[in-house]
């Protein structure tokens, strides 16, 4: 047992230095440009919230469009939901704020979709064209509400984690637990996929920023921040 456990570690350690040699960049080779801001878009045209976002009718979000690495300012700015122009809408105007001498930011706060549904958004500046699609739920309104919510938010609480703690404070035998841990009795459970929107590894105060968010925020299927600048 001990031997297979250390030919898995030797195997392991051997495919991580594989991968970093192949994949690696030496941080002495990349050249970085300290006169430009680094982007984190995949598309000069930013939307937000993203792409294939989820919502429930009549929570609140702040909807923004920001447009980047521009030459000189567009003349013509349209930006649509389900071919409706966003103020008309939302009901609301844009906020147009300048961050960068080259960026143009378009941002109505305090939004929300009345109805349950598929929602395009559509923005056009110029020659540039980007077109994302919302959908919007409903809840289930059967059954009986709960007055008051109490959510515990463990750190590192994969199944991976939690299949460890099972088998550290219950015990194995044969393969299987001796016993099973609290929340494994409980009648309803669920587990929450997070996305980072710039990294395929969600970073952890990402993660766990829901339970966080008081209010509007809270309400939600997942927050959508505006990127971090650097300074």
């Amino acid at each position: 047992m001990k031997l297979a456990v250390k030919r898995a570690s030797f195997i392991f350690l051997a495919f991580v230095m594989l991968t970093m040699s192949y994949g690696g960049v030496d941080a002495a080779d990349e050249k970085v440009d300290a006169t430009k801001e680094p982007s984190i878009y995949a598309h000069p045209i930013y939307i937000a919230p993203i792409d294939r976002a989820t919502f429930i009718v009549g929570a609140l979000f702040d909807f923004r469009v920001e447009l980047h690495e521009l030459k000189a300012m567009p003349k013509n700015v349209s930006v649509t939901v389900n071919g409706i122009p966003a103020e008309t809408f939302f009901g609301r105007s844009f906020a147009r704020t300048n961050t960068y001498p080259d960026s143009l930011e378009l941002t109505i706060e305090n939004v929300y979709f009345r109805e349950p549904g598929t929602y395009t958004v559509s923005v056009q500046a110029d020659d540039r064209t980007r077109t994302i699609h919302y959908d919007v739920i409903r809840p289930d309104d059967g059954g009986t509400k709960a007055k008051n919510i109490i959510f515990f938010l463990g750190d590192g609480m994969g199944q991976p984690s939690i299949t460890t703690a099972r088998i550290m404070s219950r015990g194995i035998t044969e393969g299987k637990p001796n016993g099973l841990l609290t929340m494994d009795t409980f009648e309803q459970r669920a587990t929450v996929i997070t996305h980072g929107m710039d990294s395929i590894v969600t970073e952890r105060p990402l993660s766990d920023r829901i339970p966080g968010y008081a209010g509007r925020r809270a309400q939600a299927r997942g927050p959508f921040r505006q990127p971090p600048r650097l300074l």
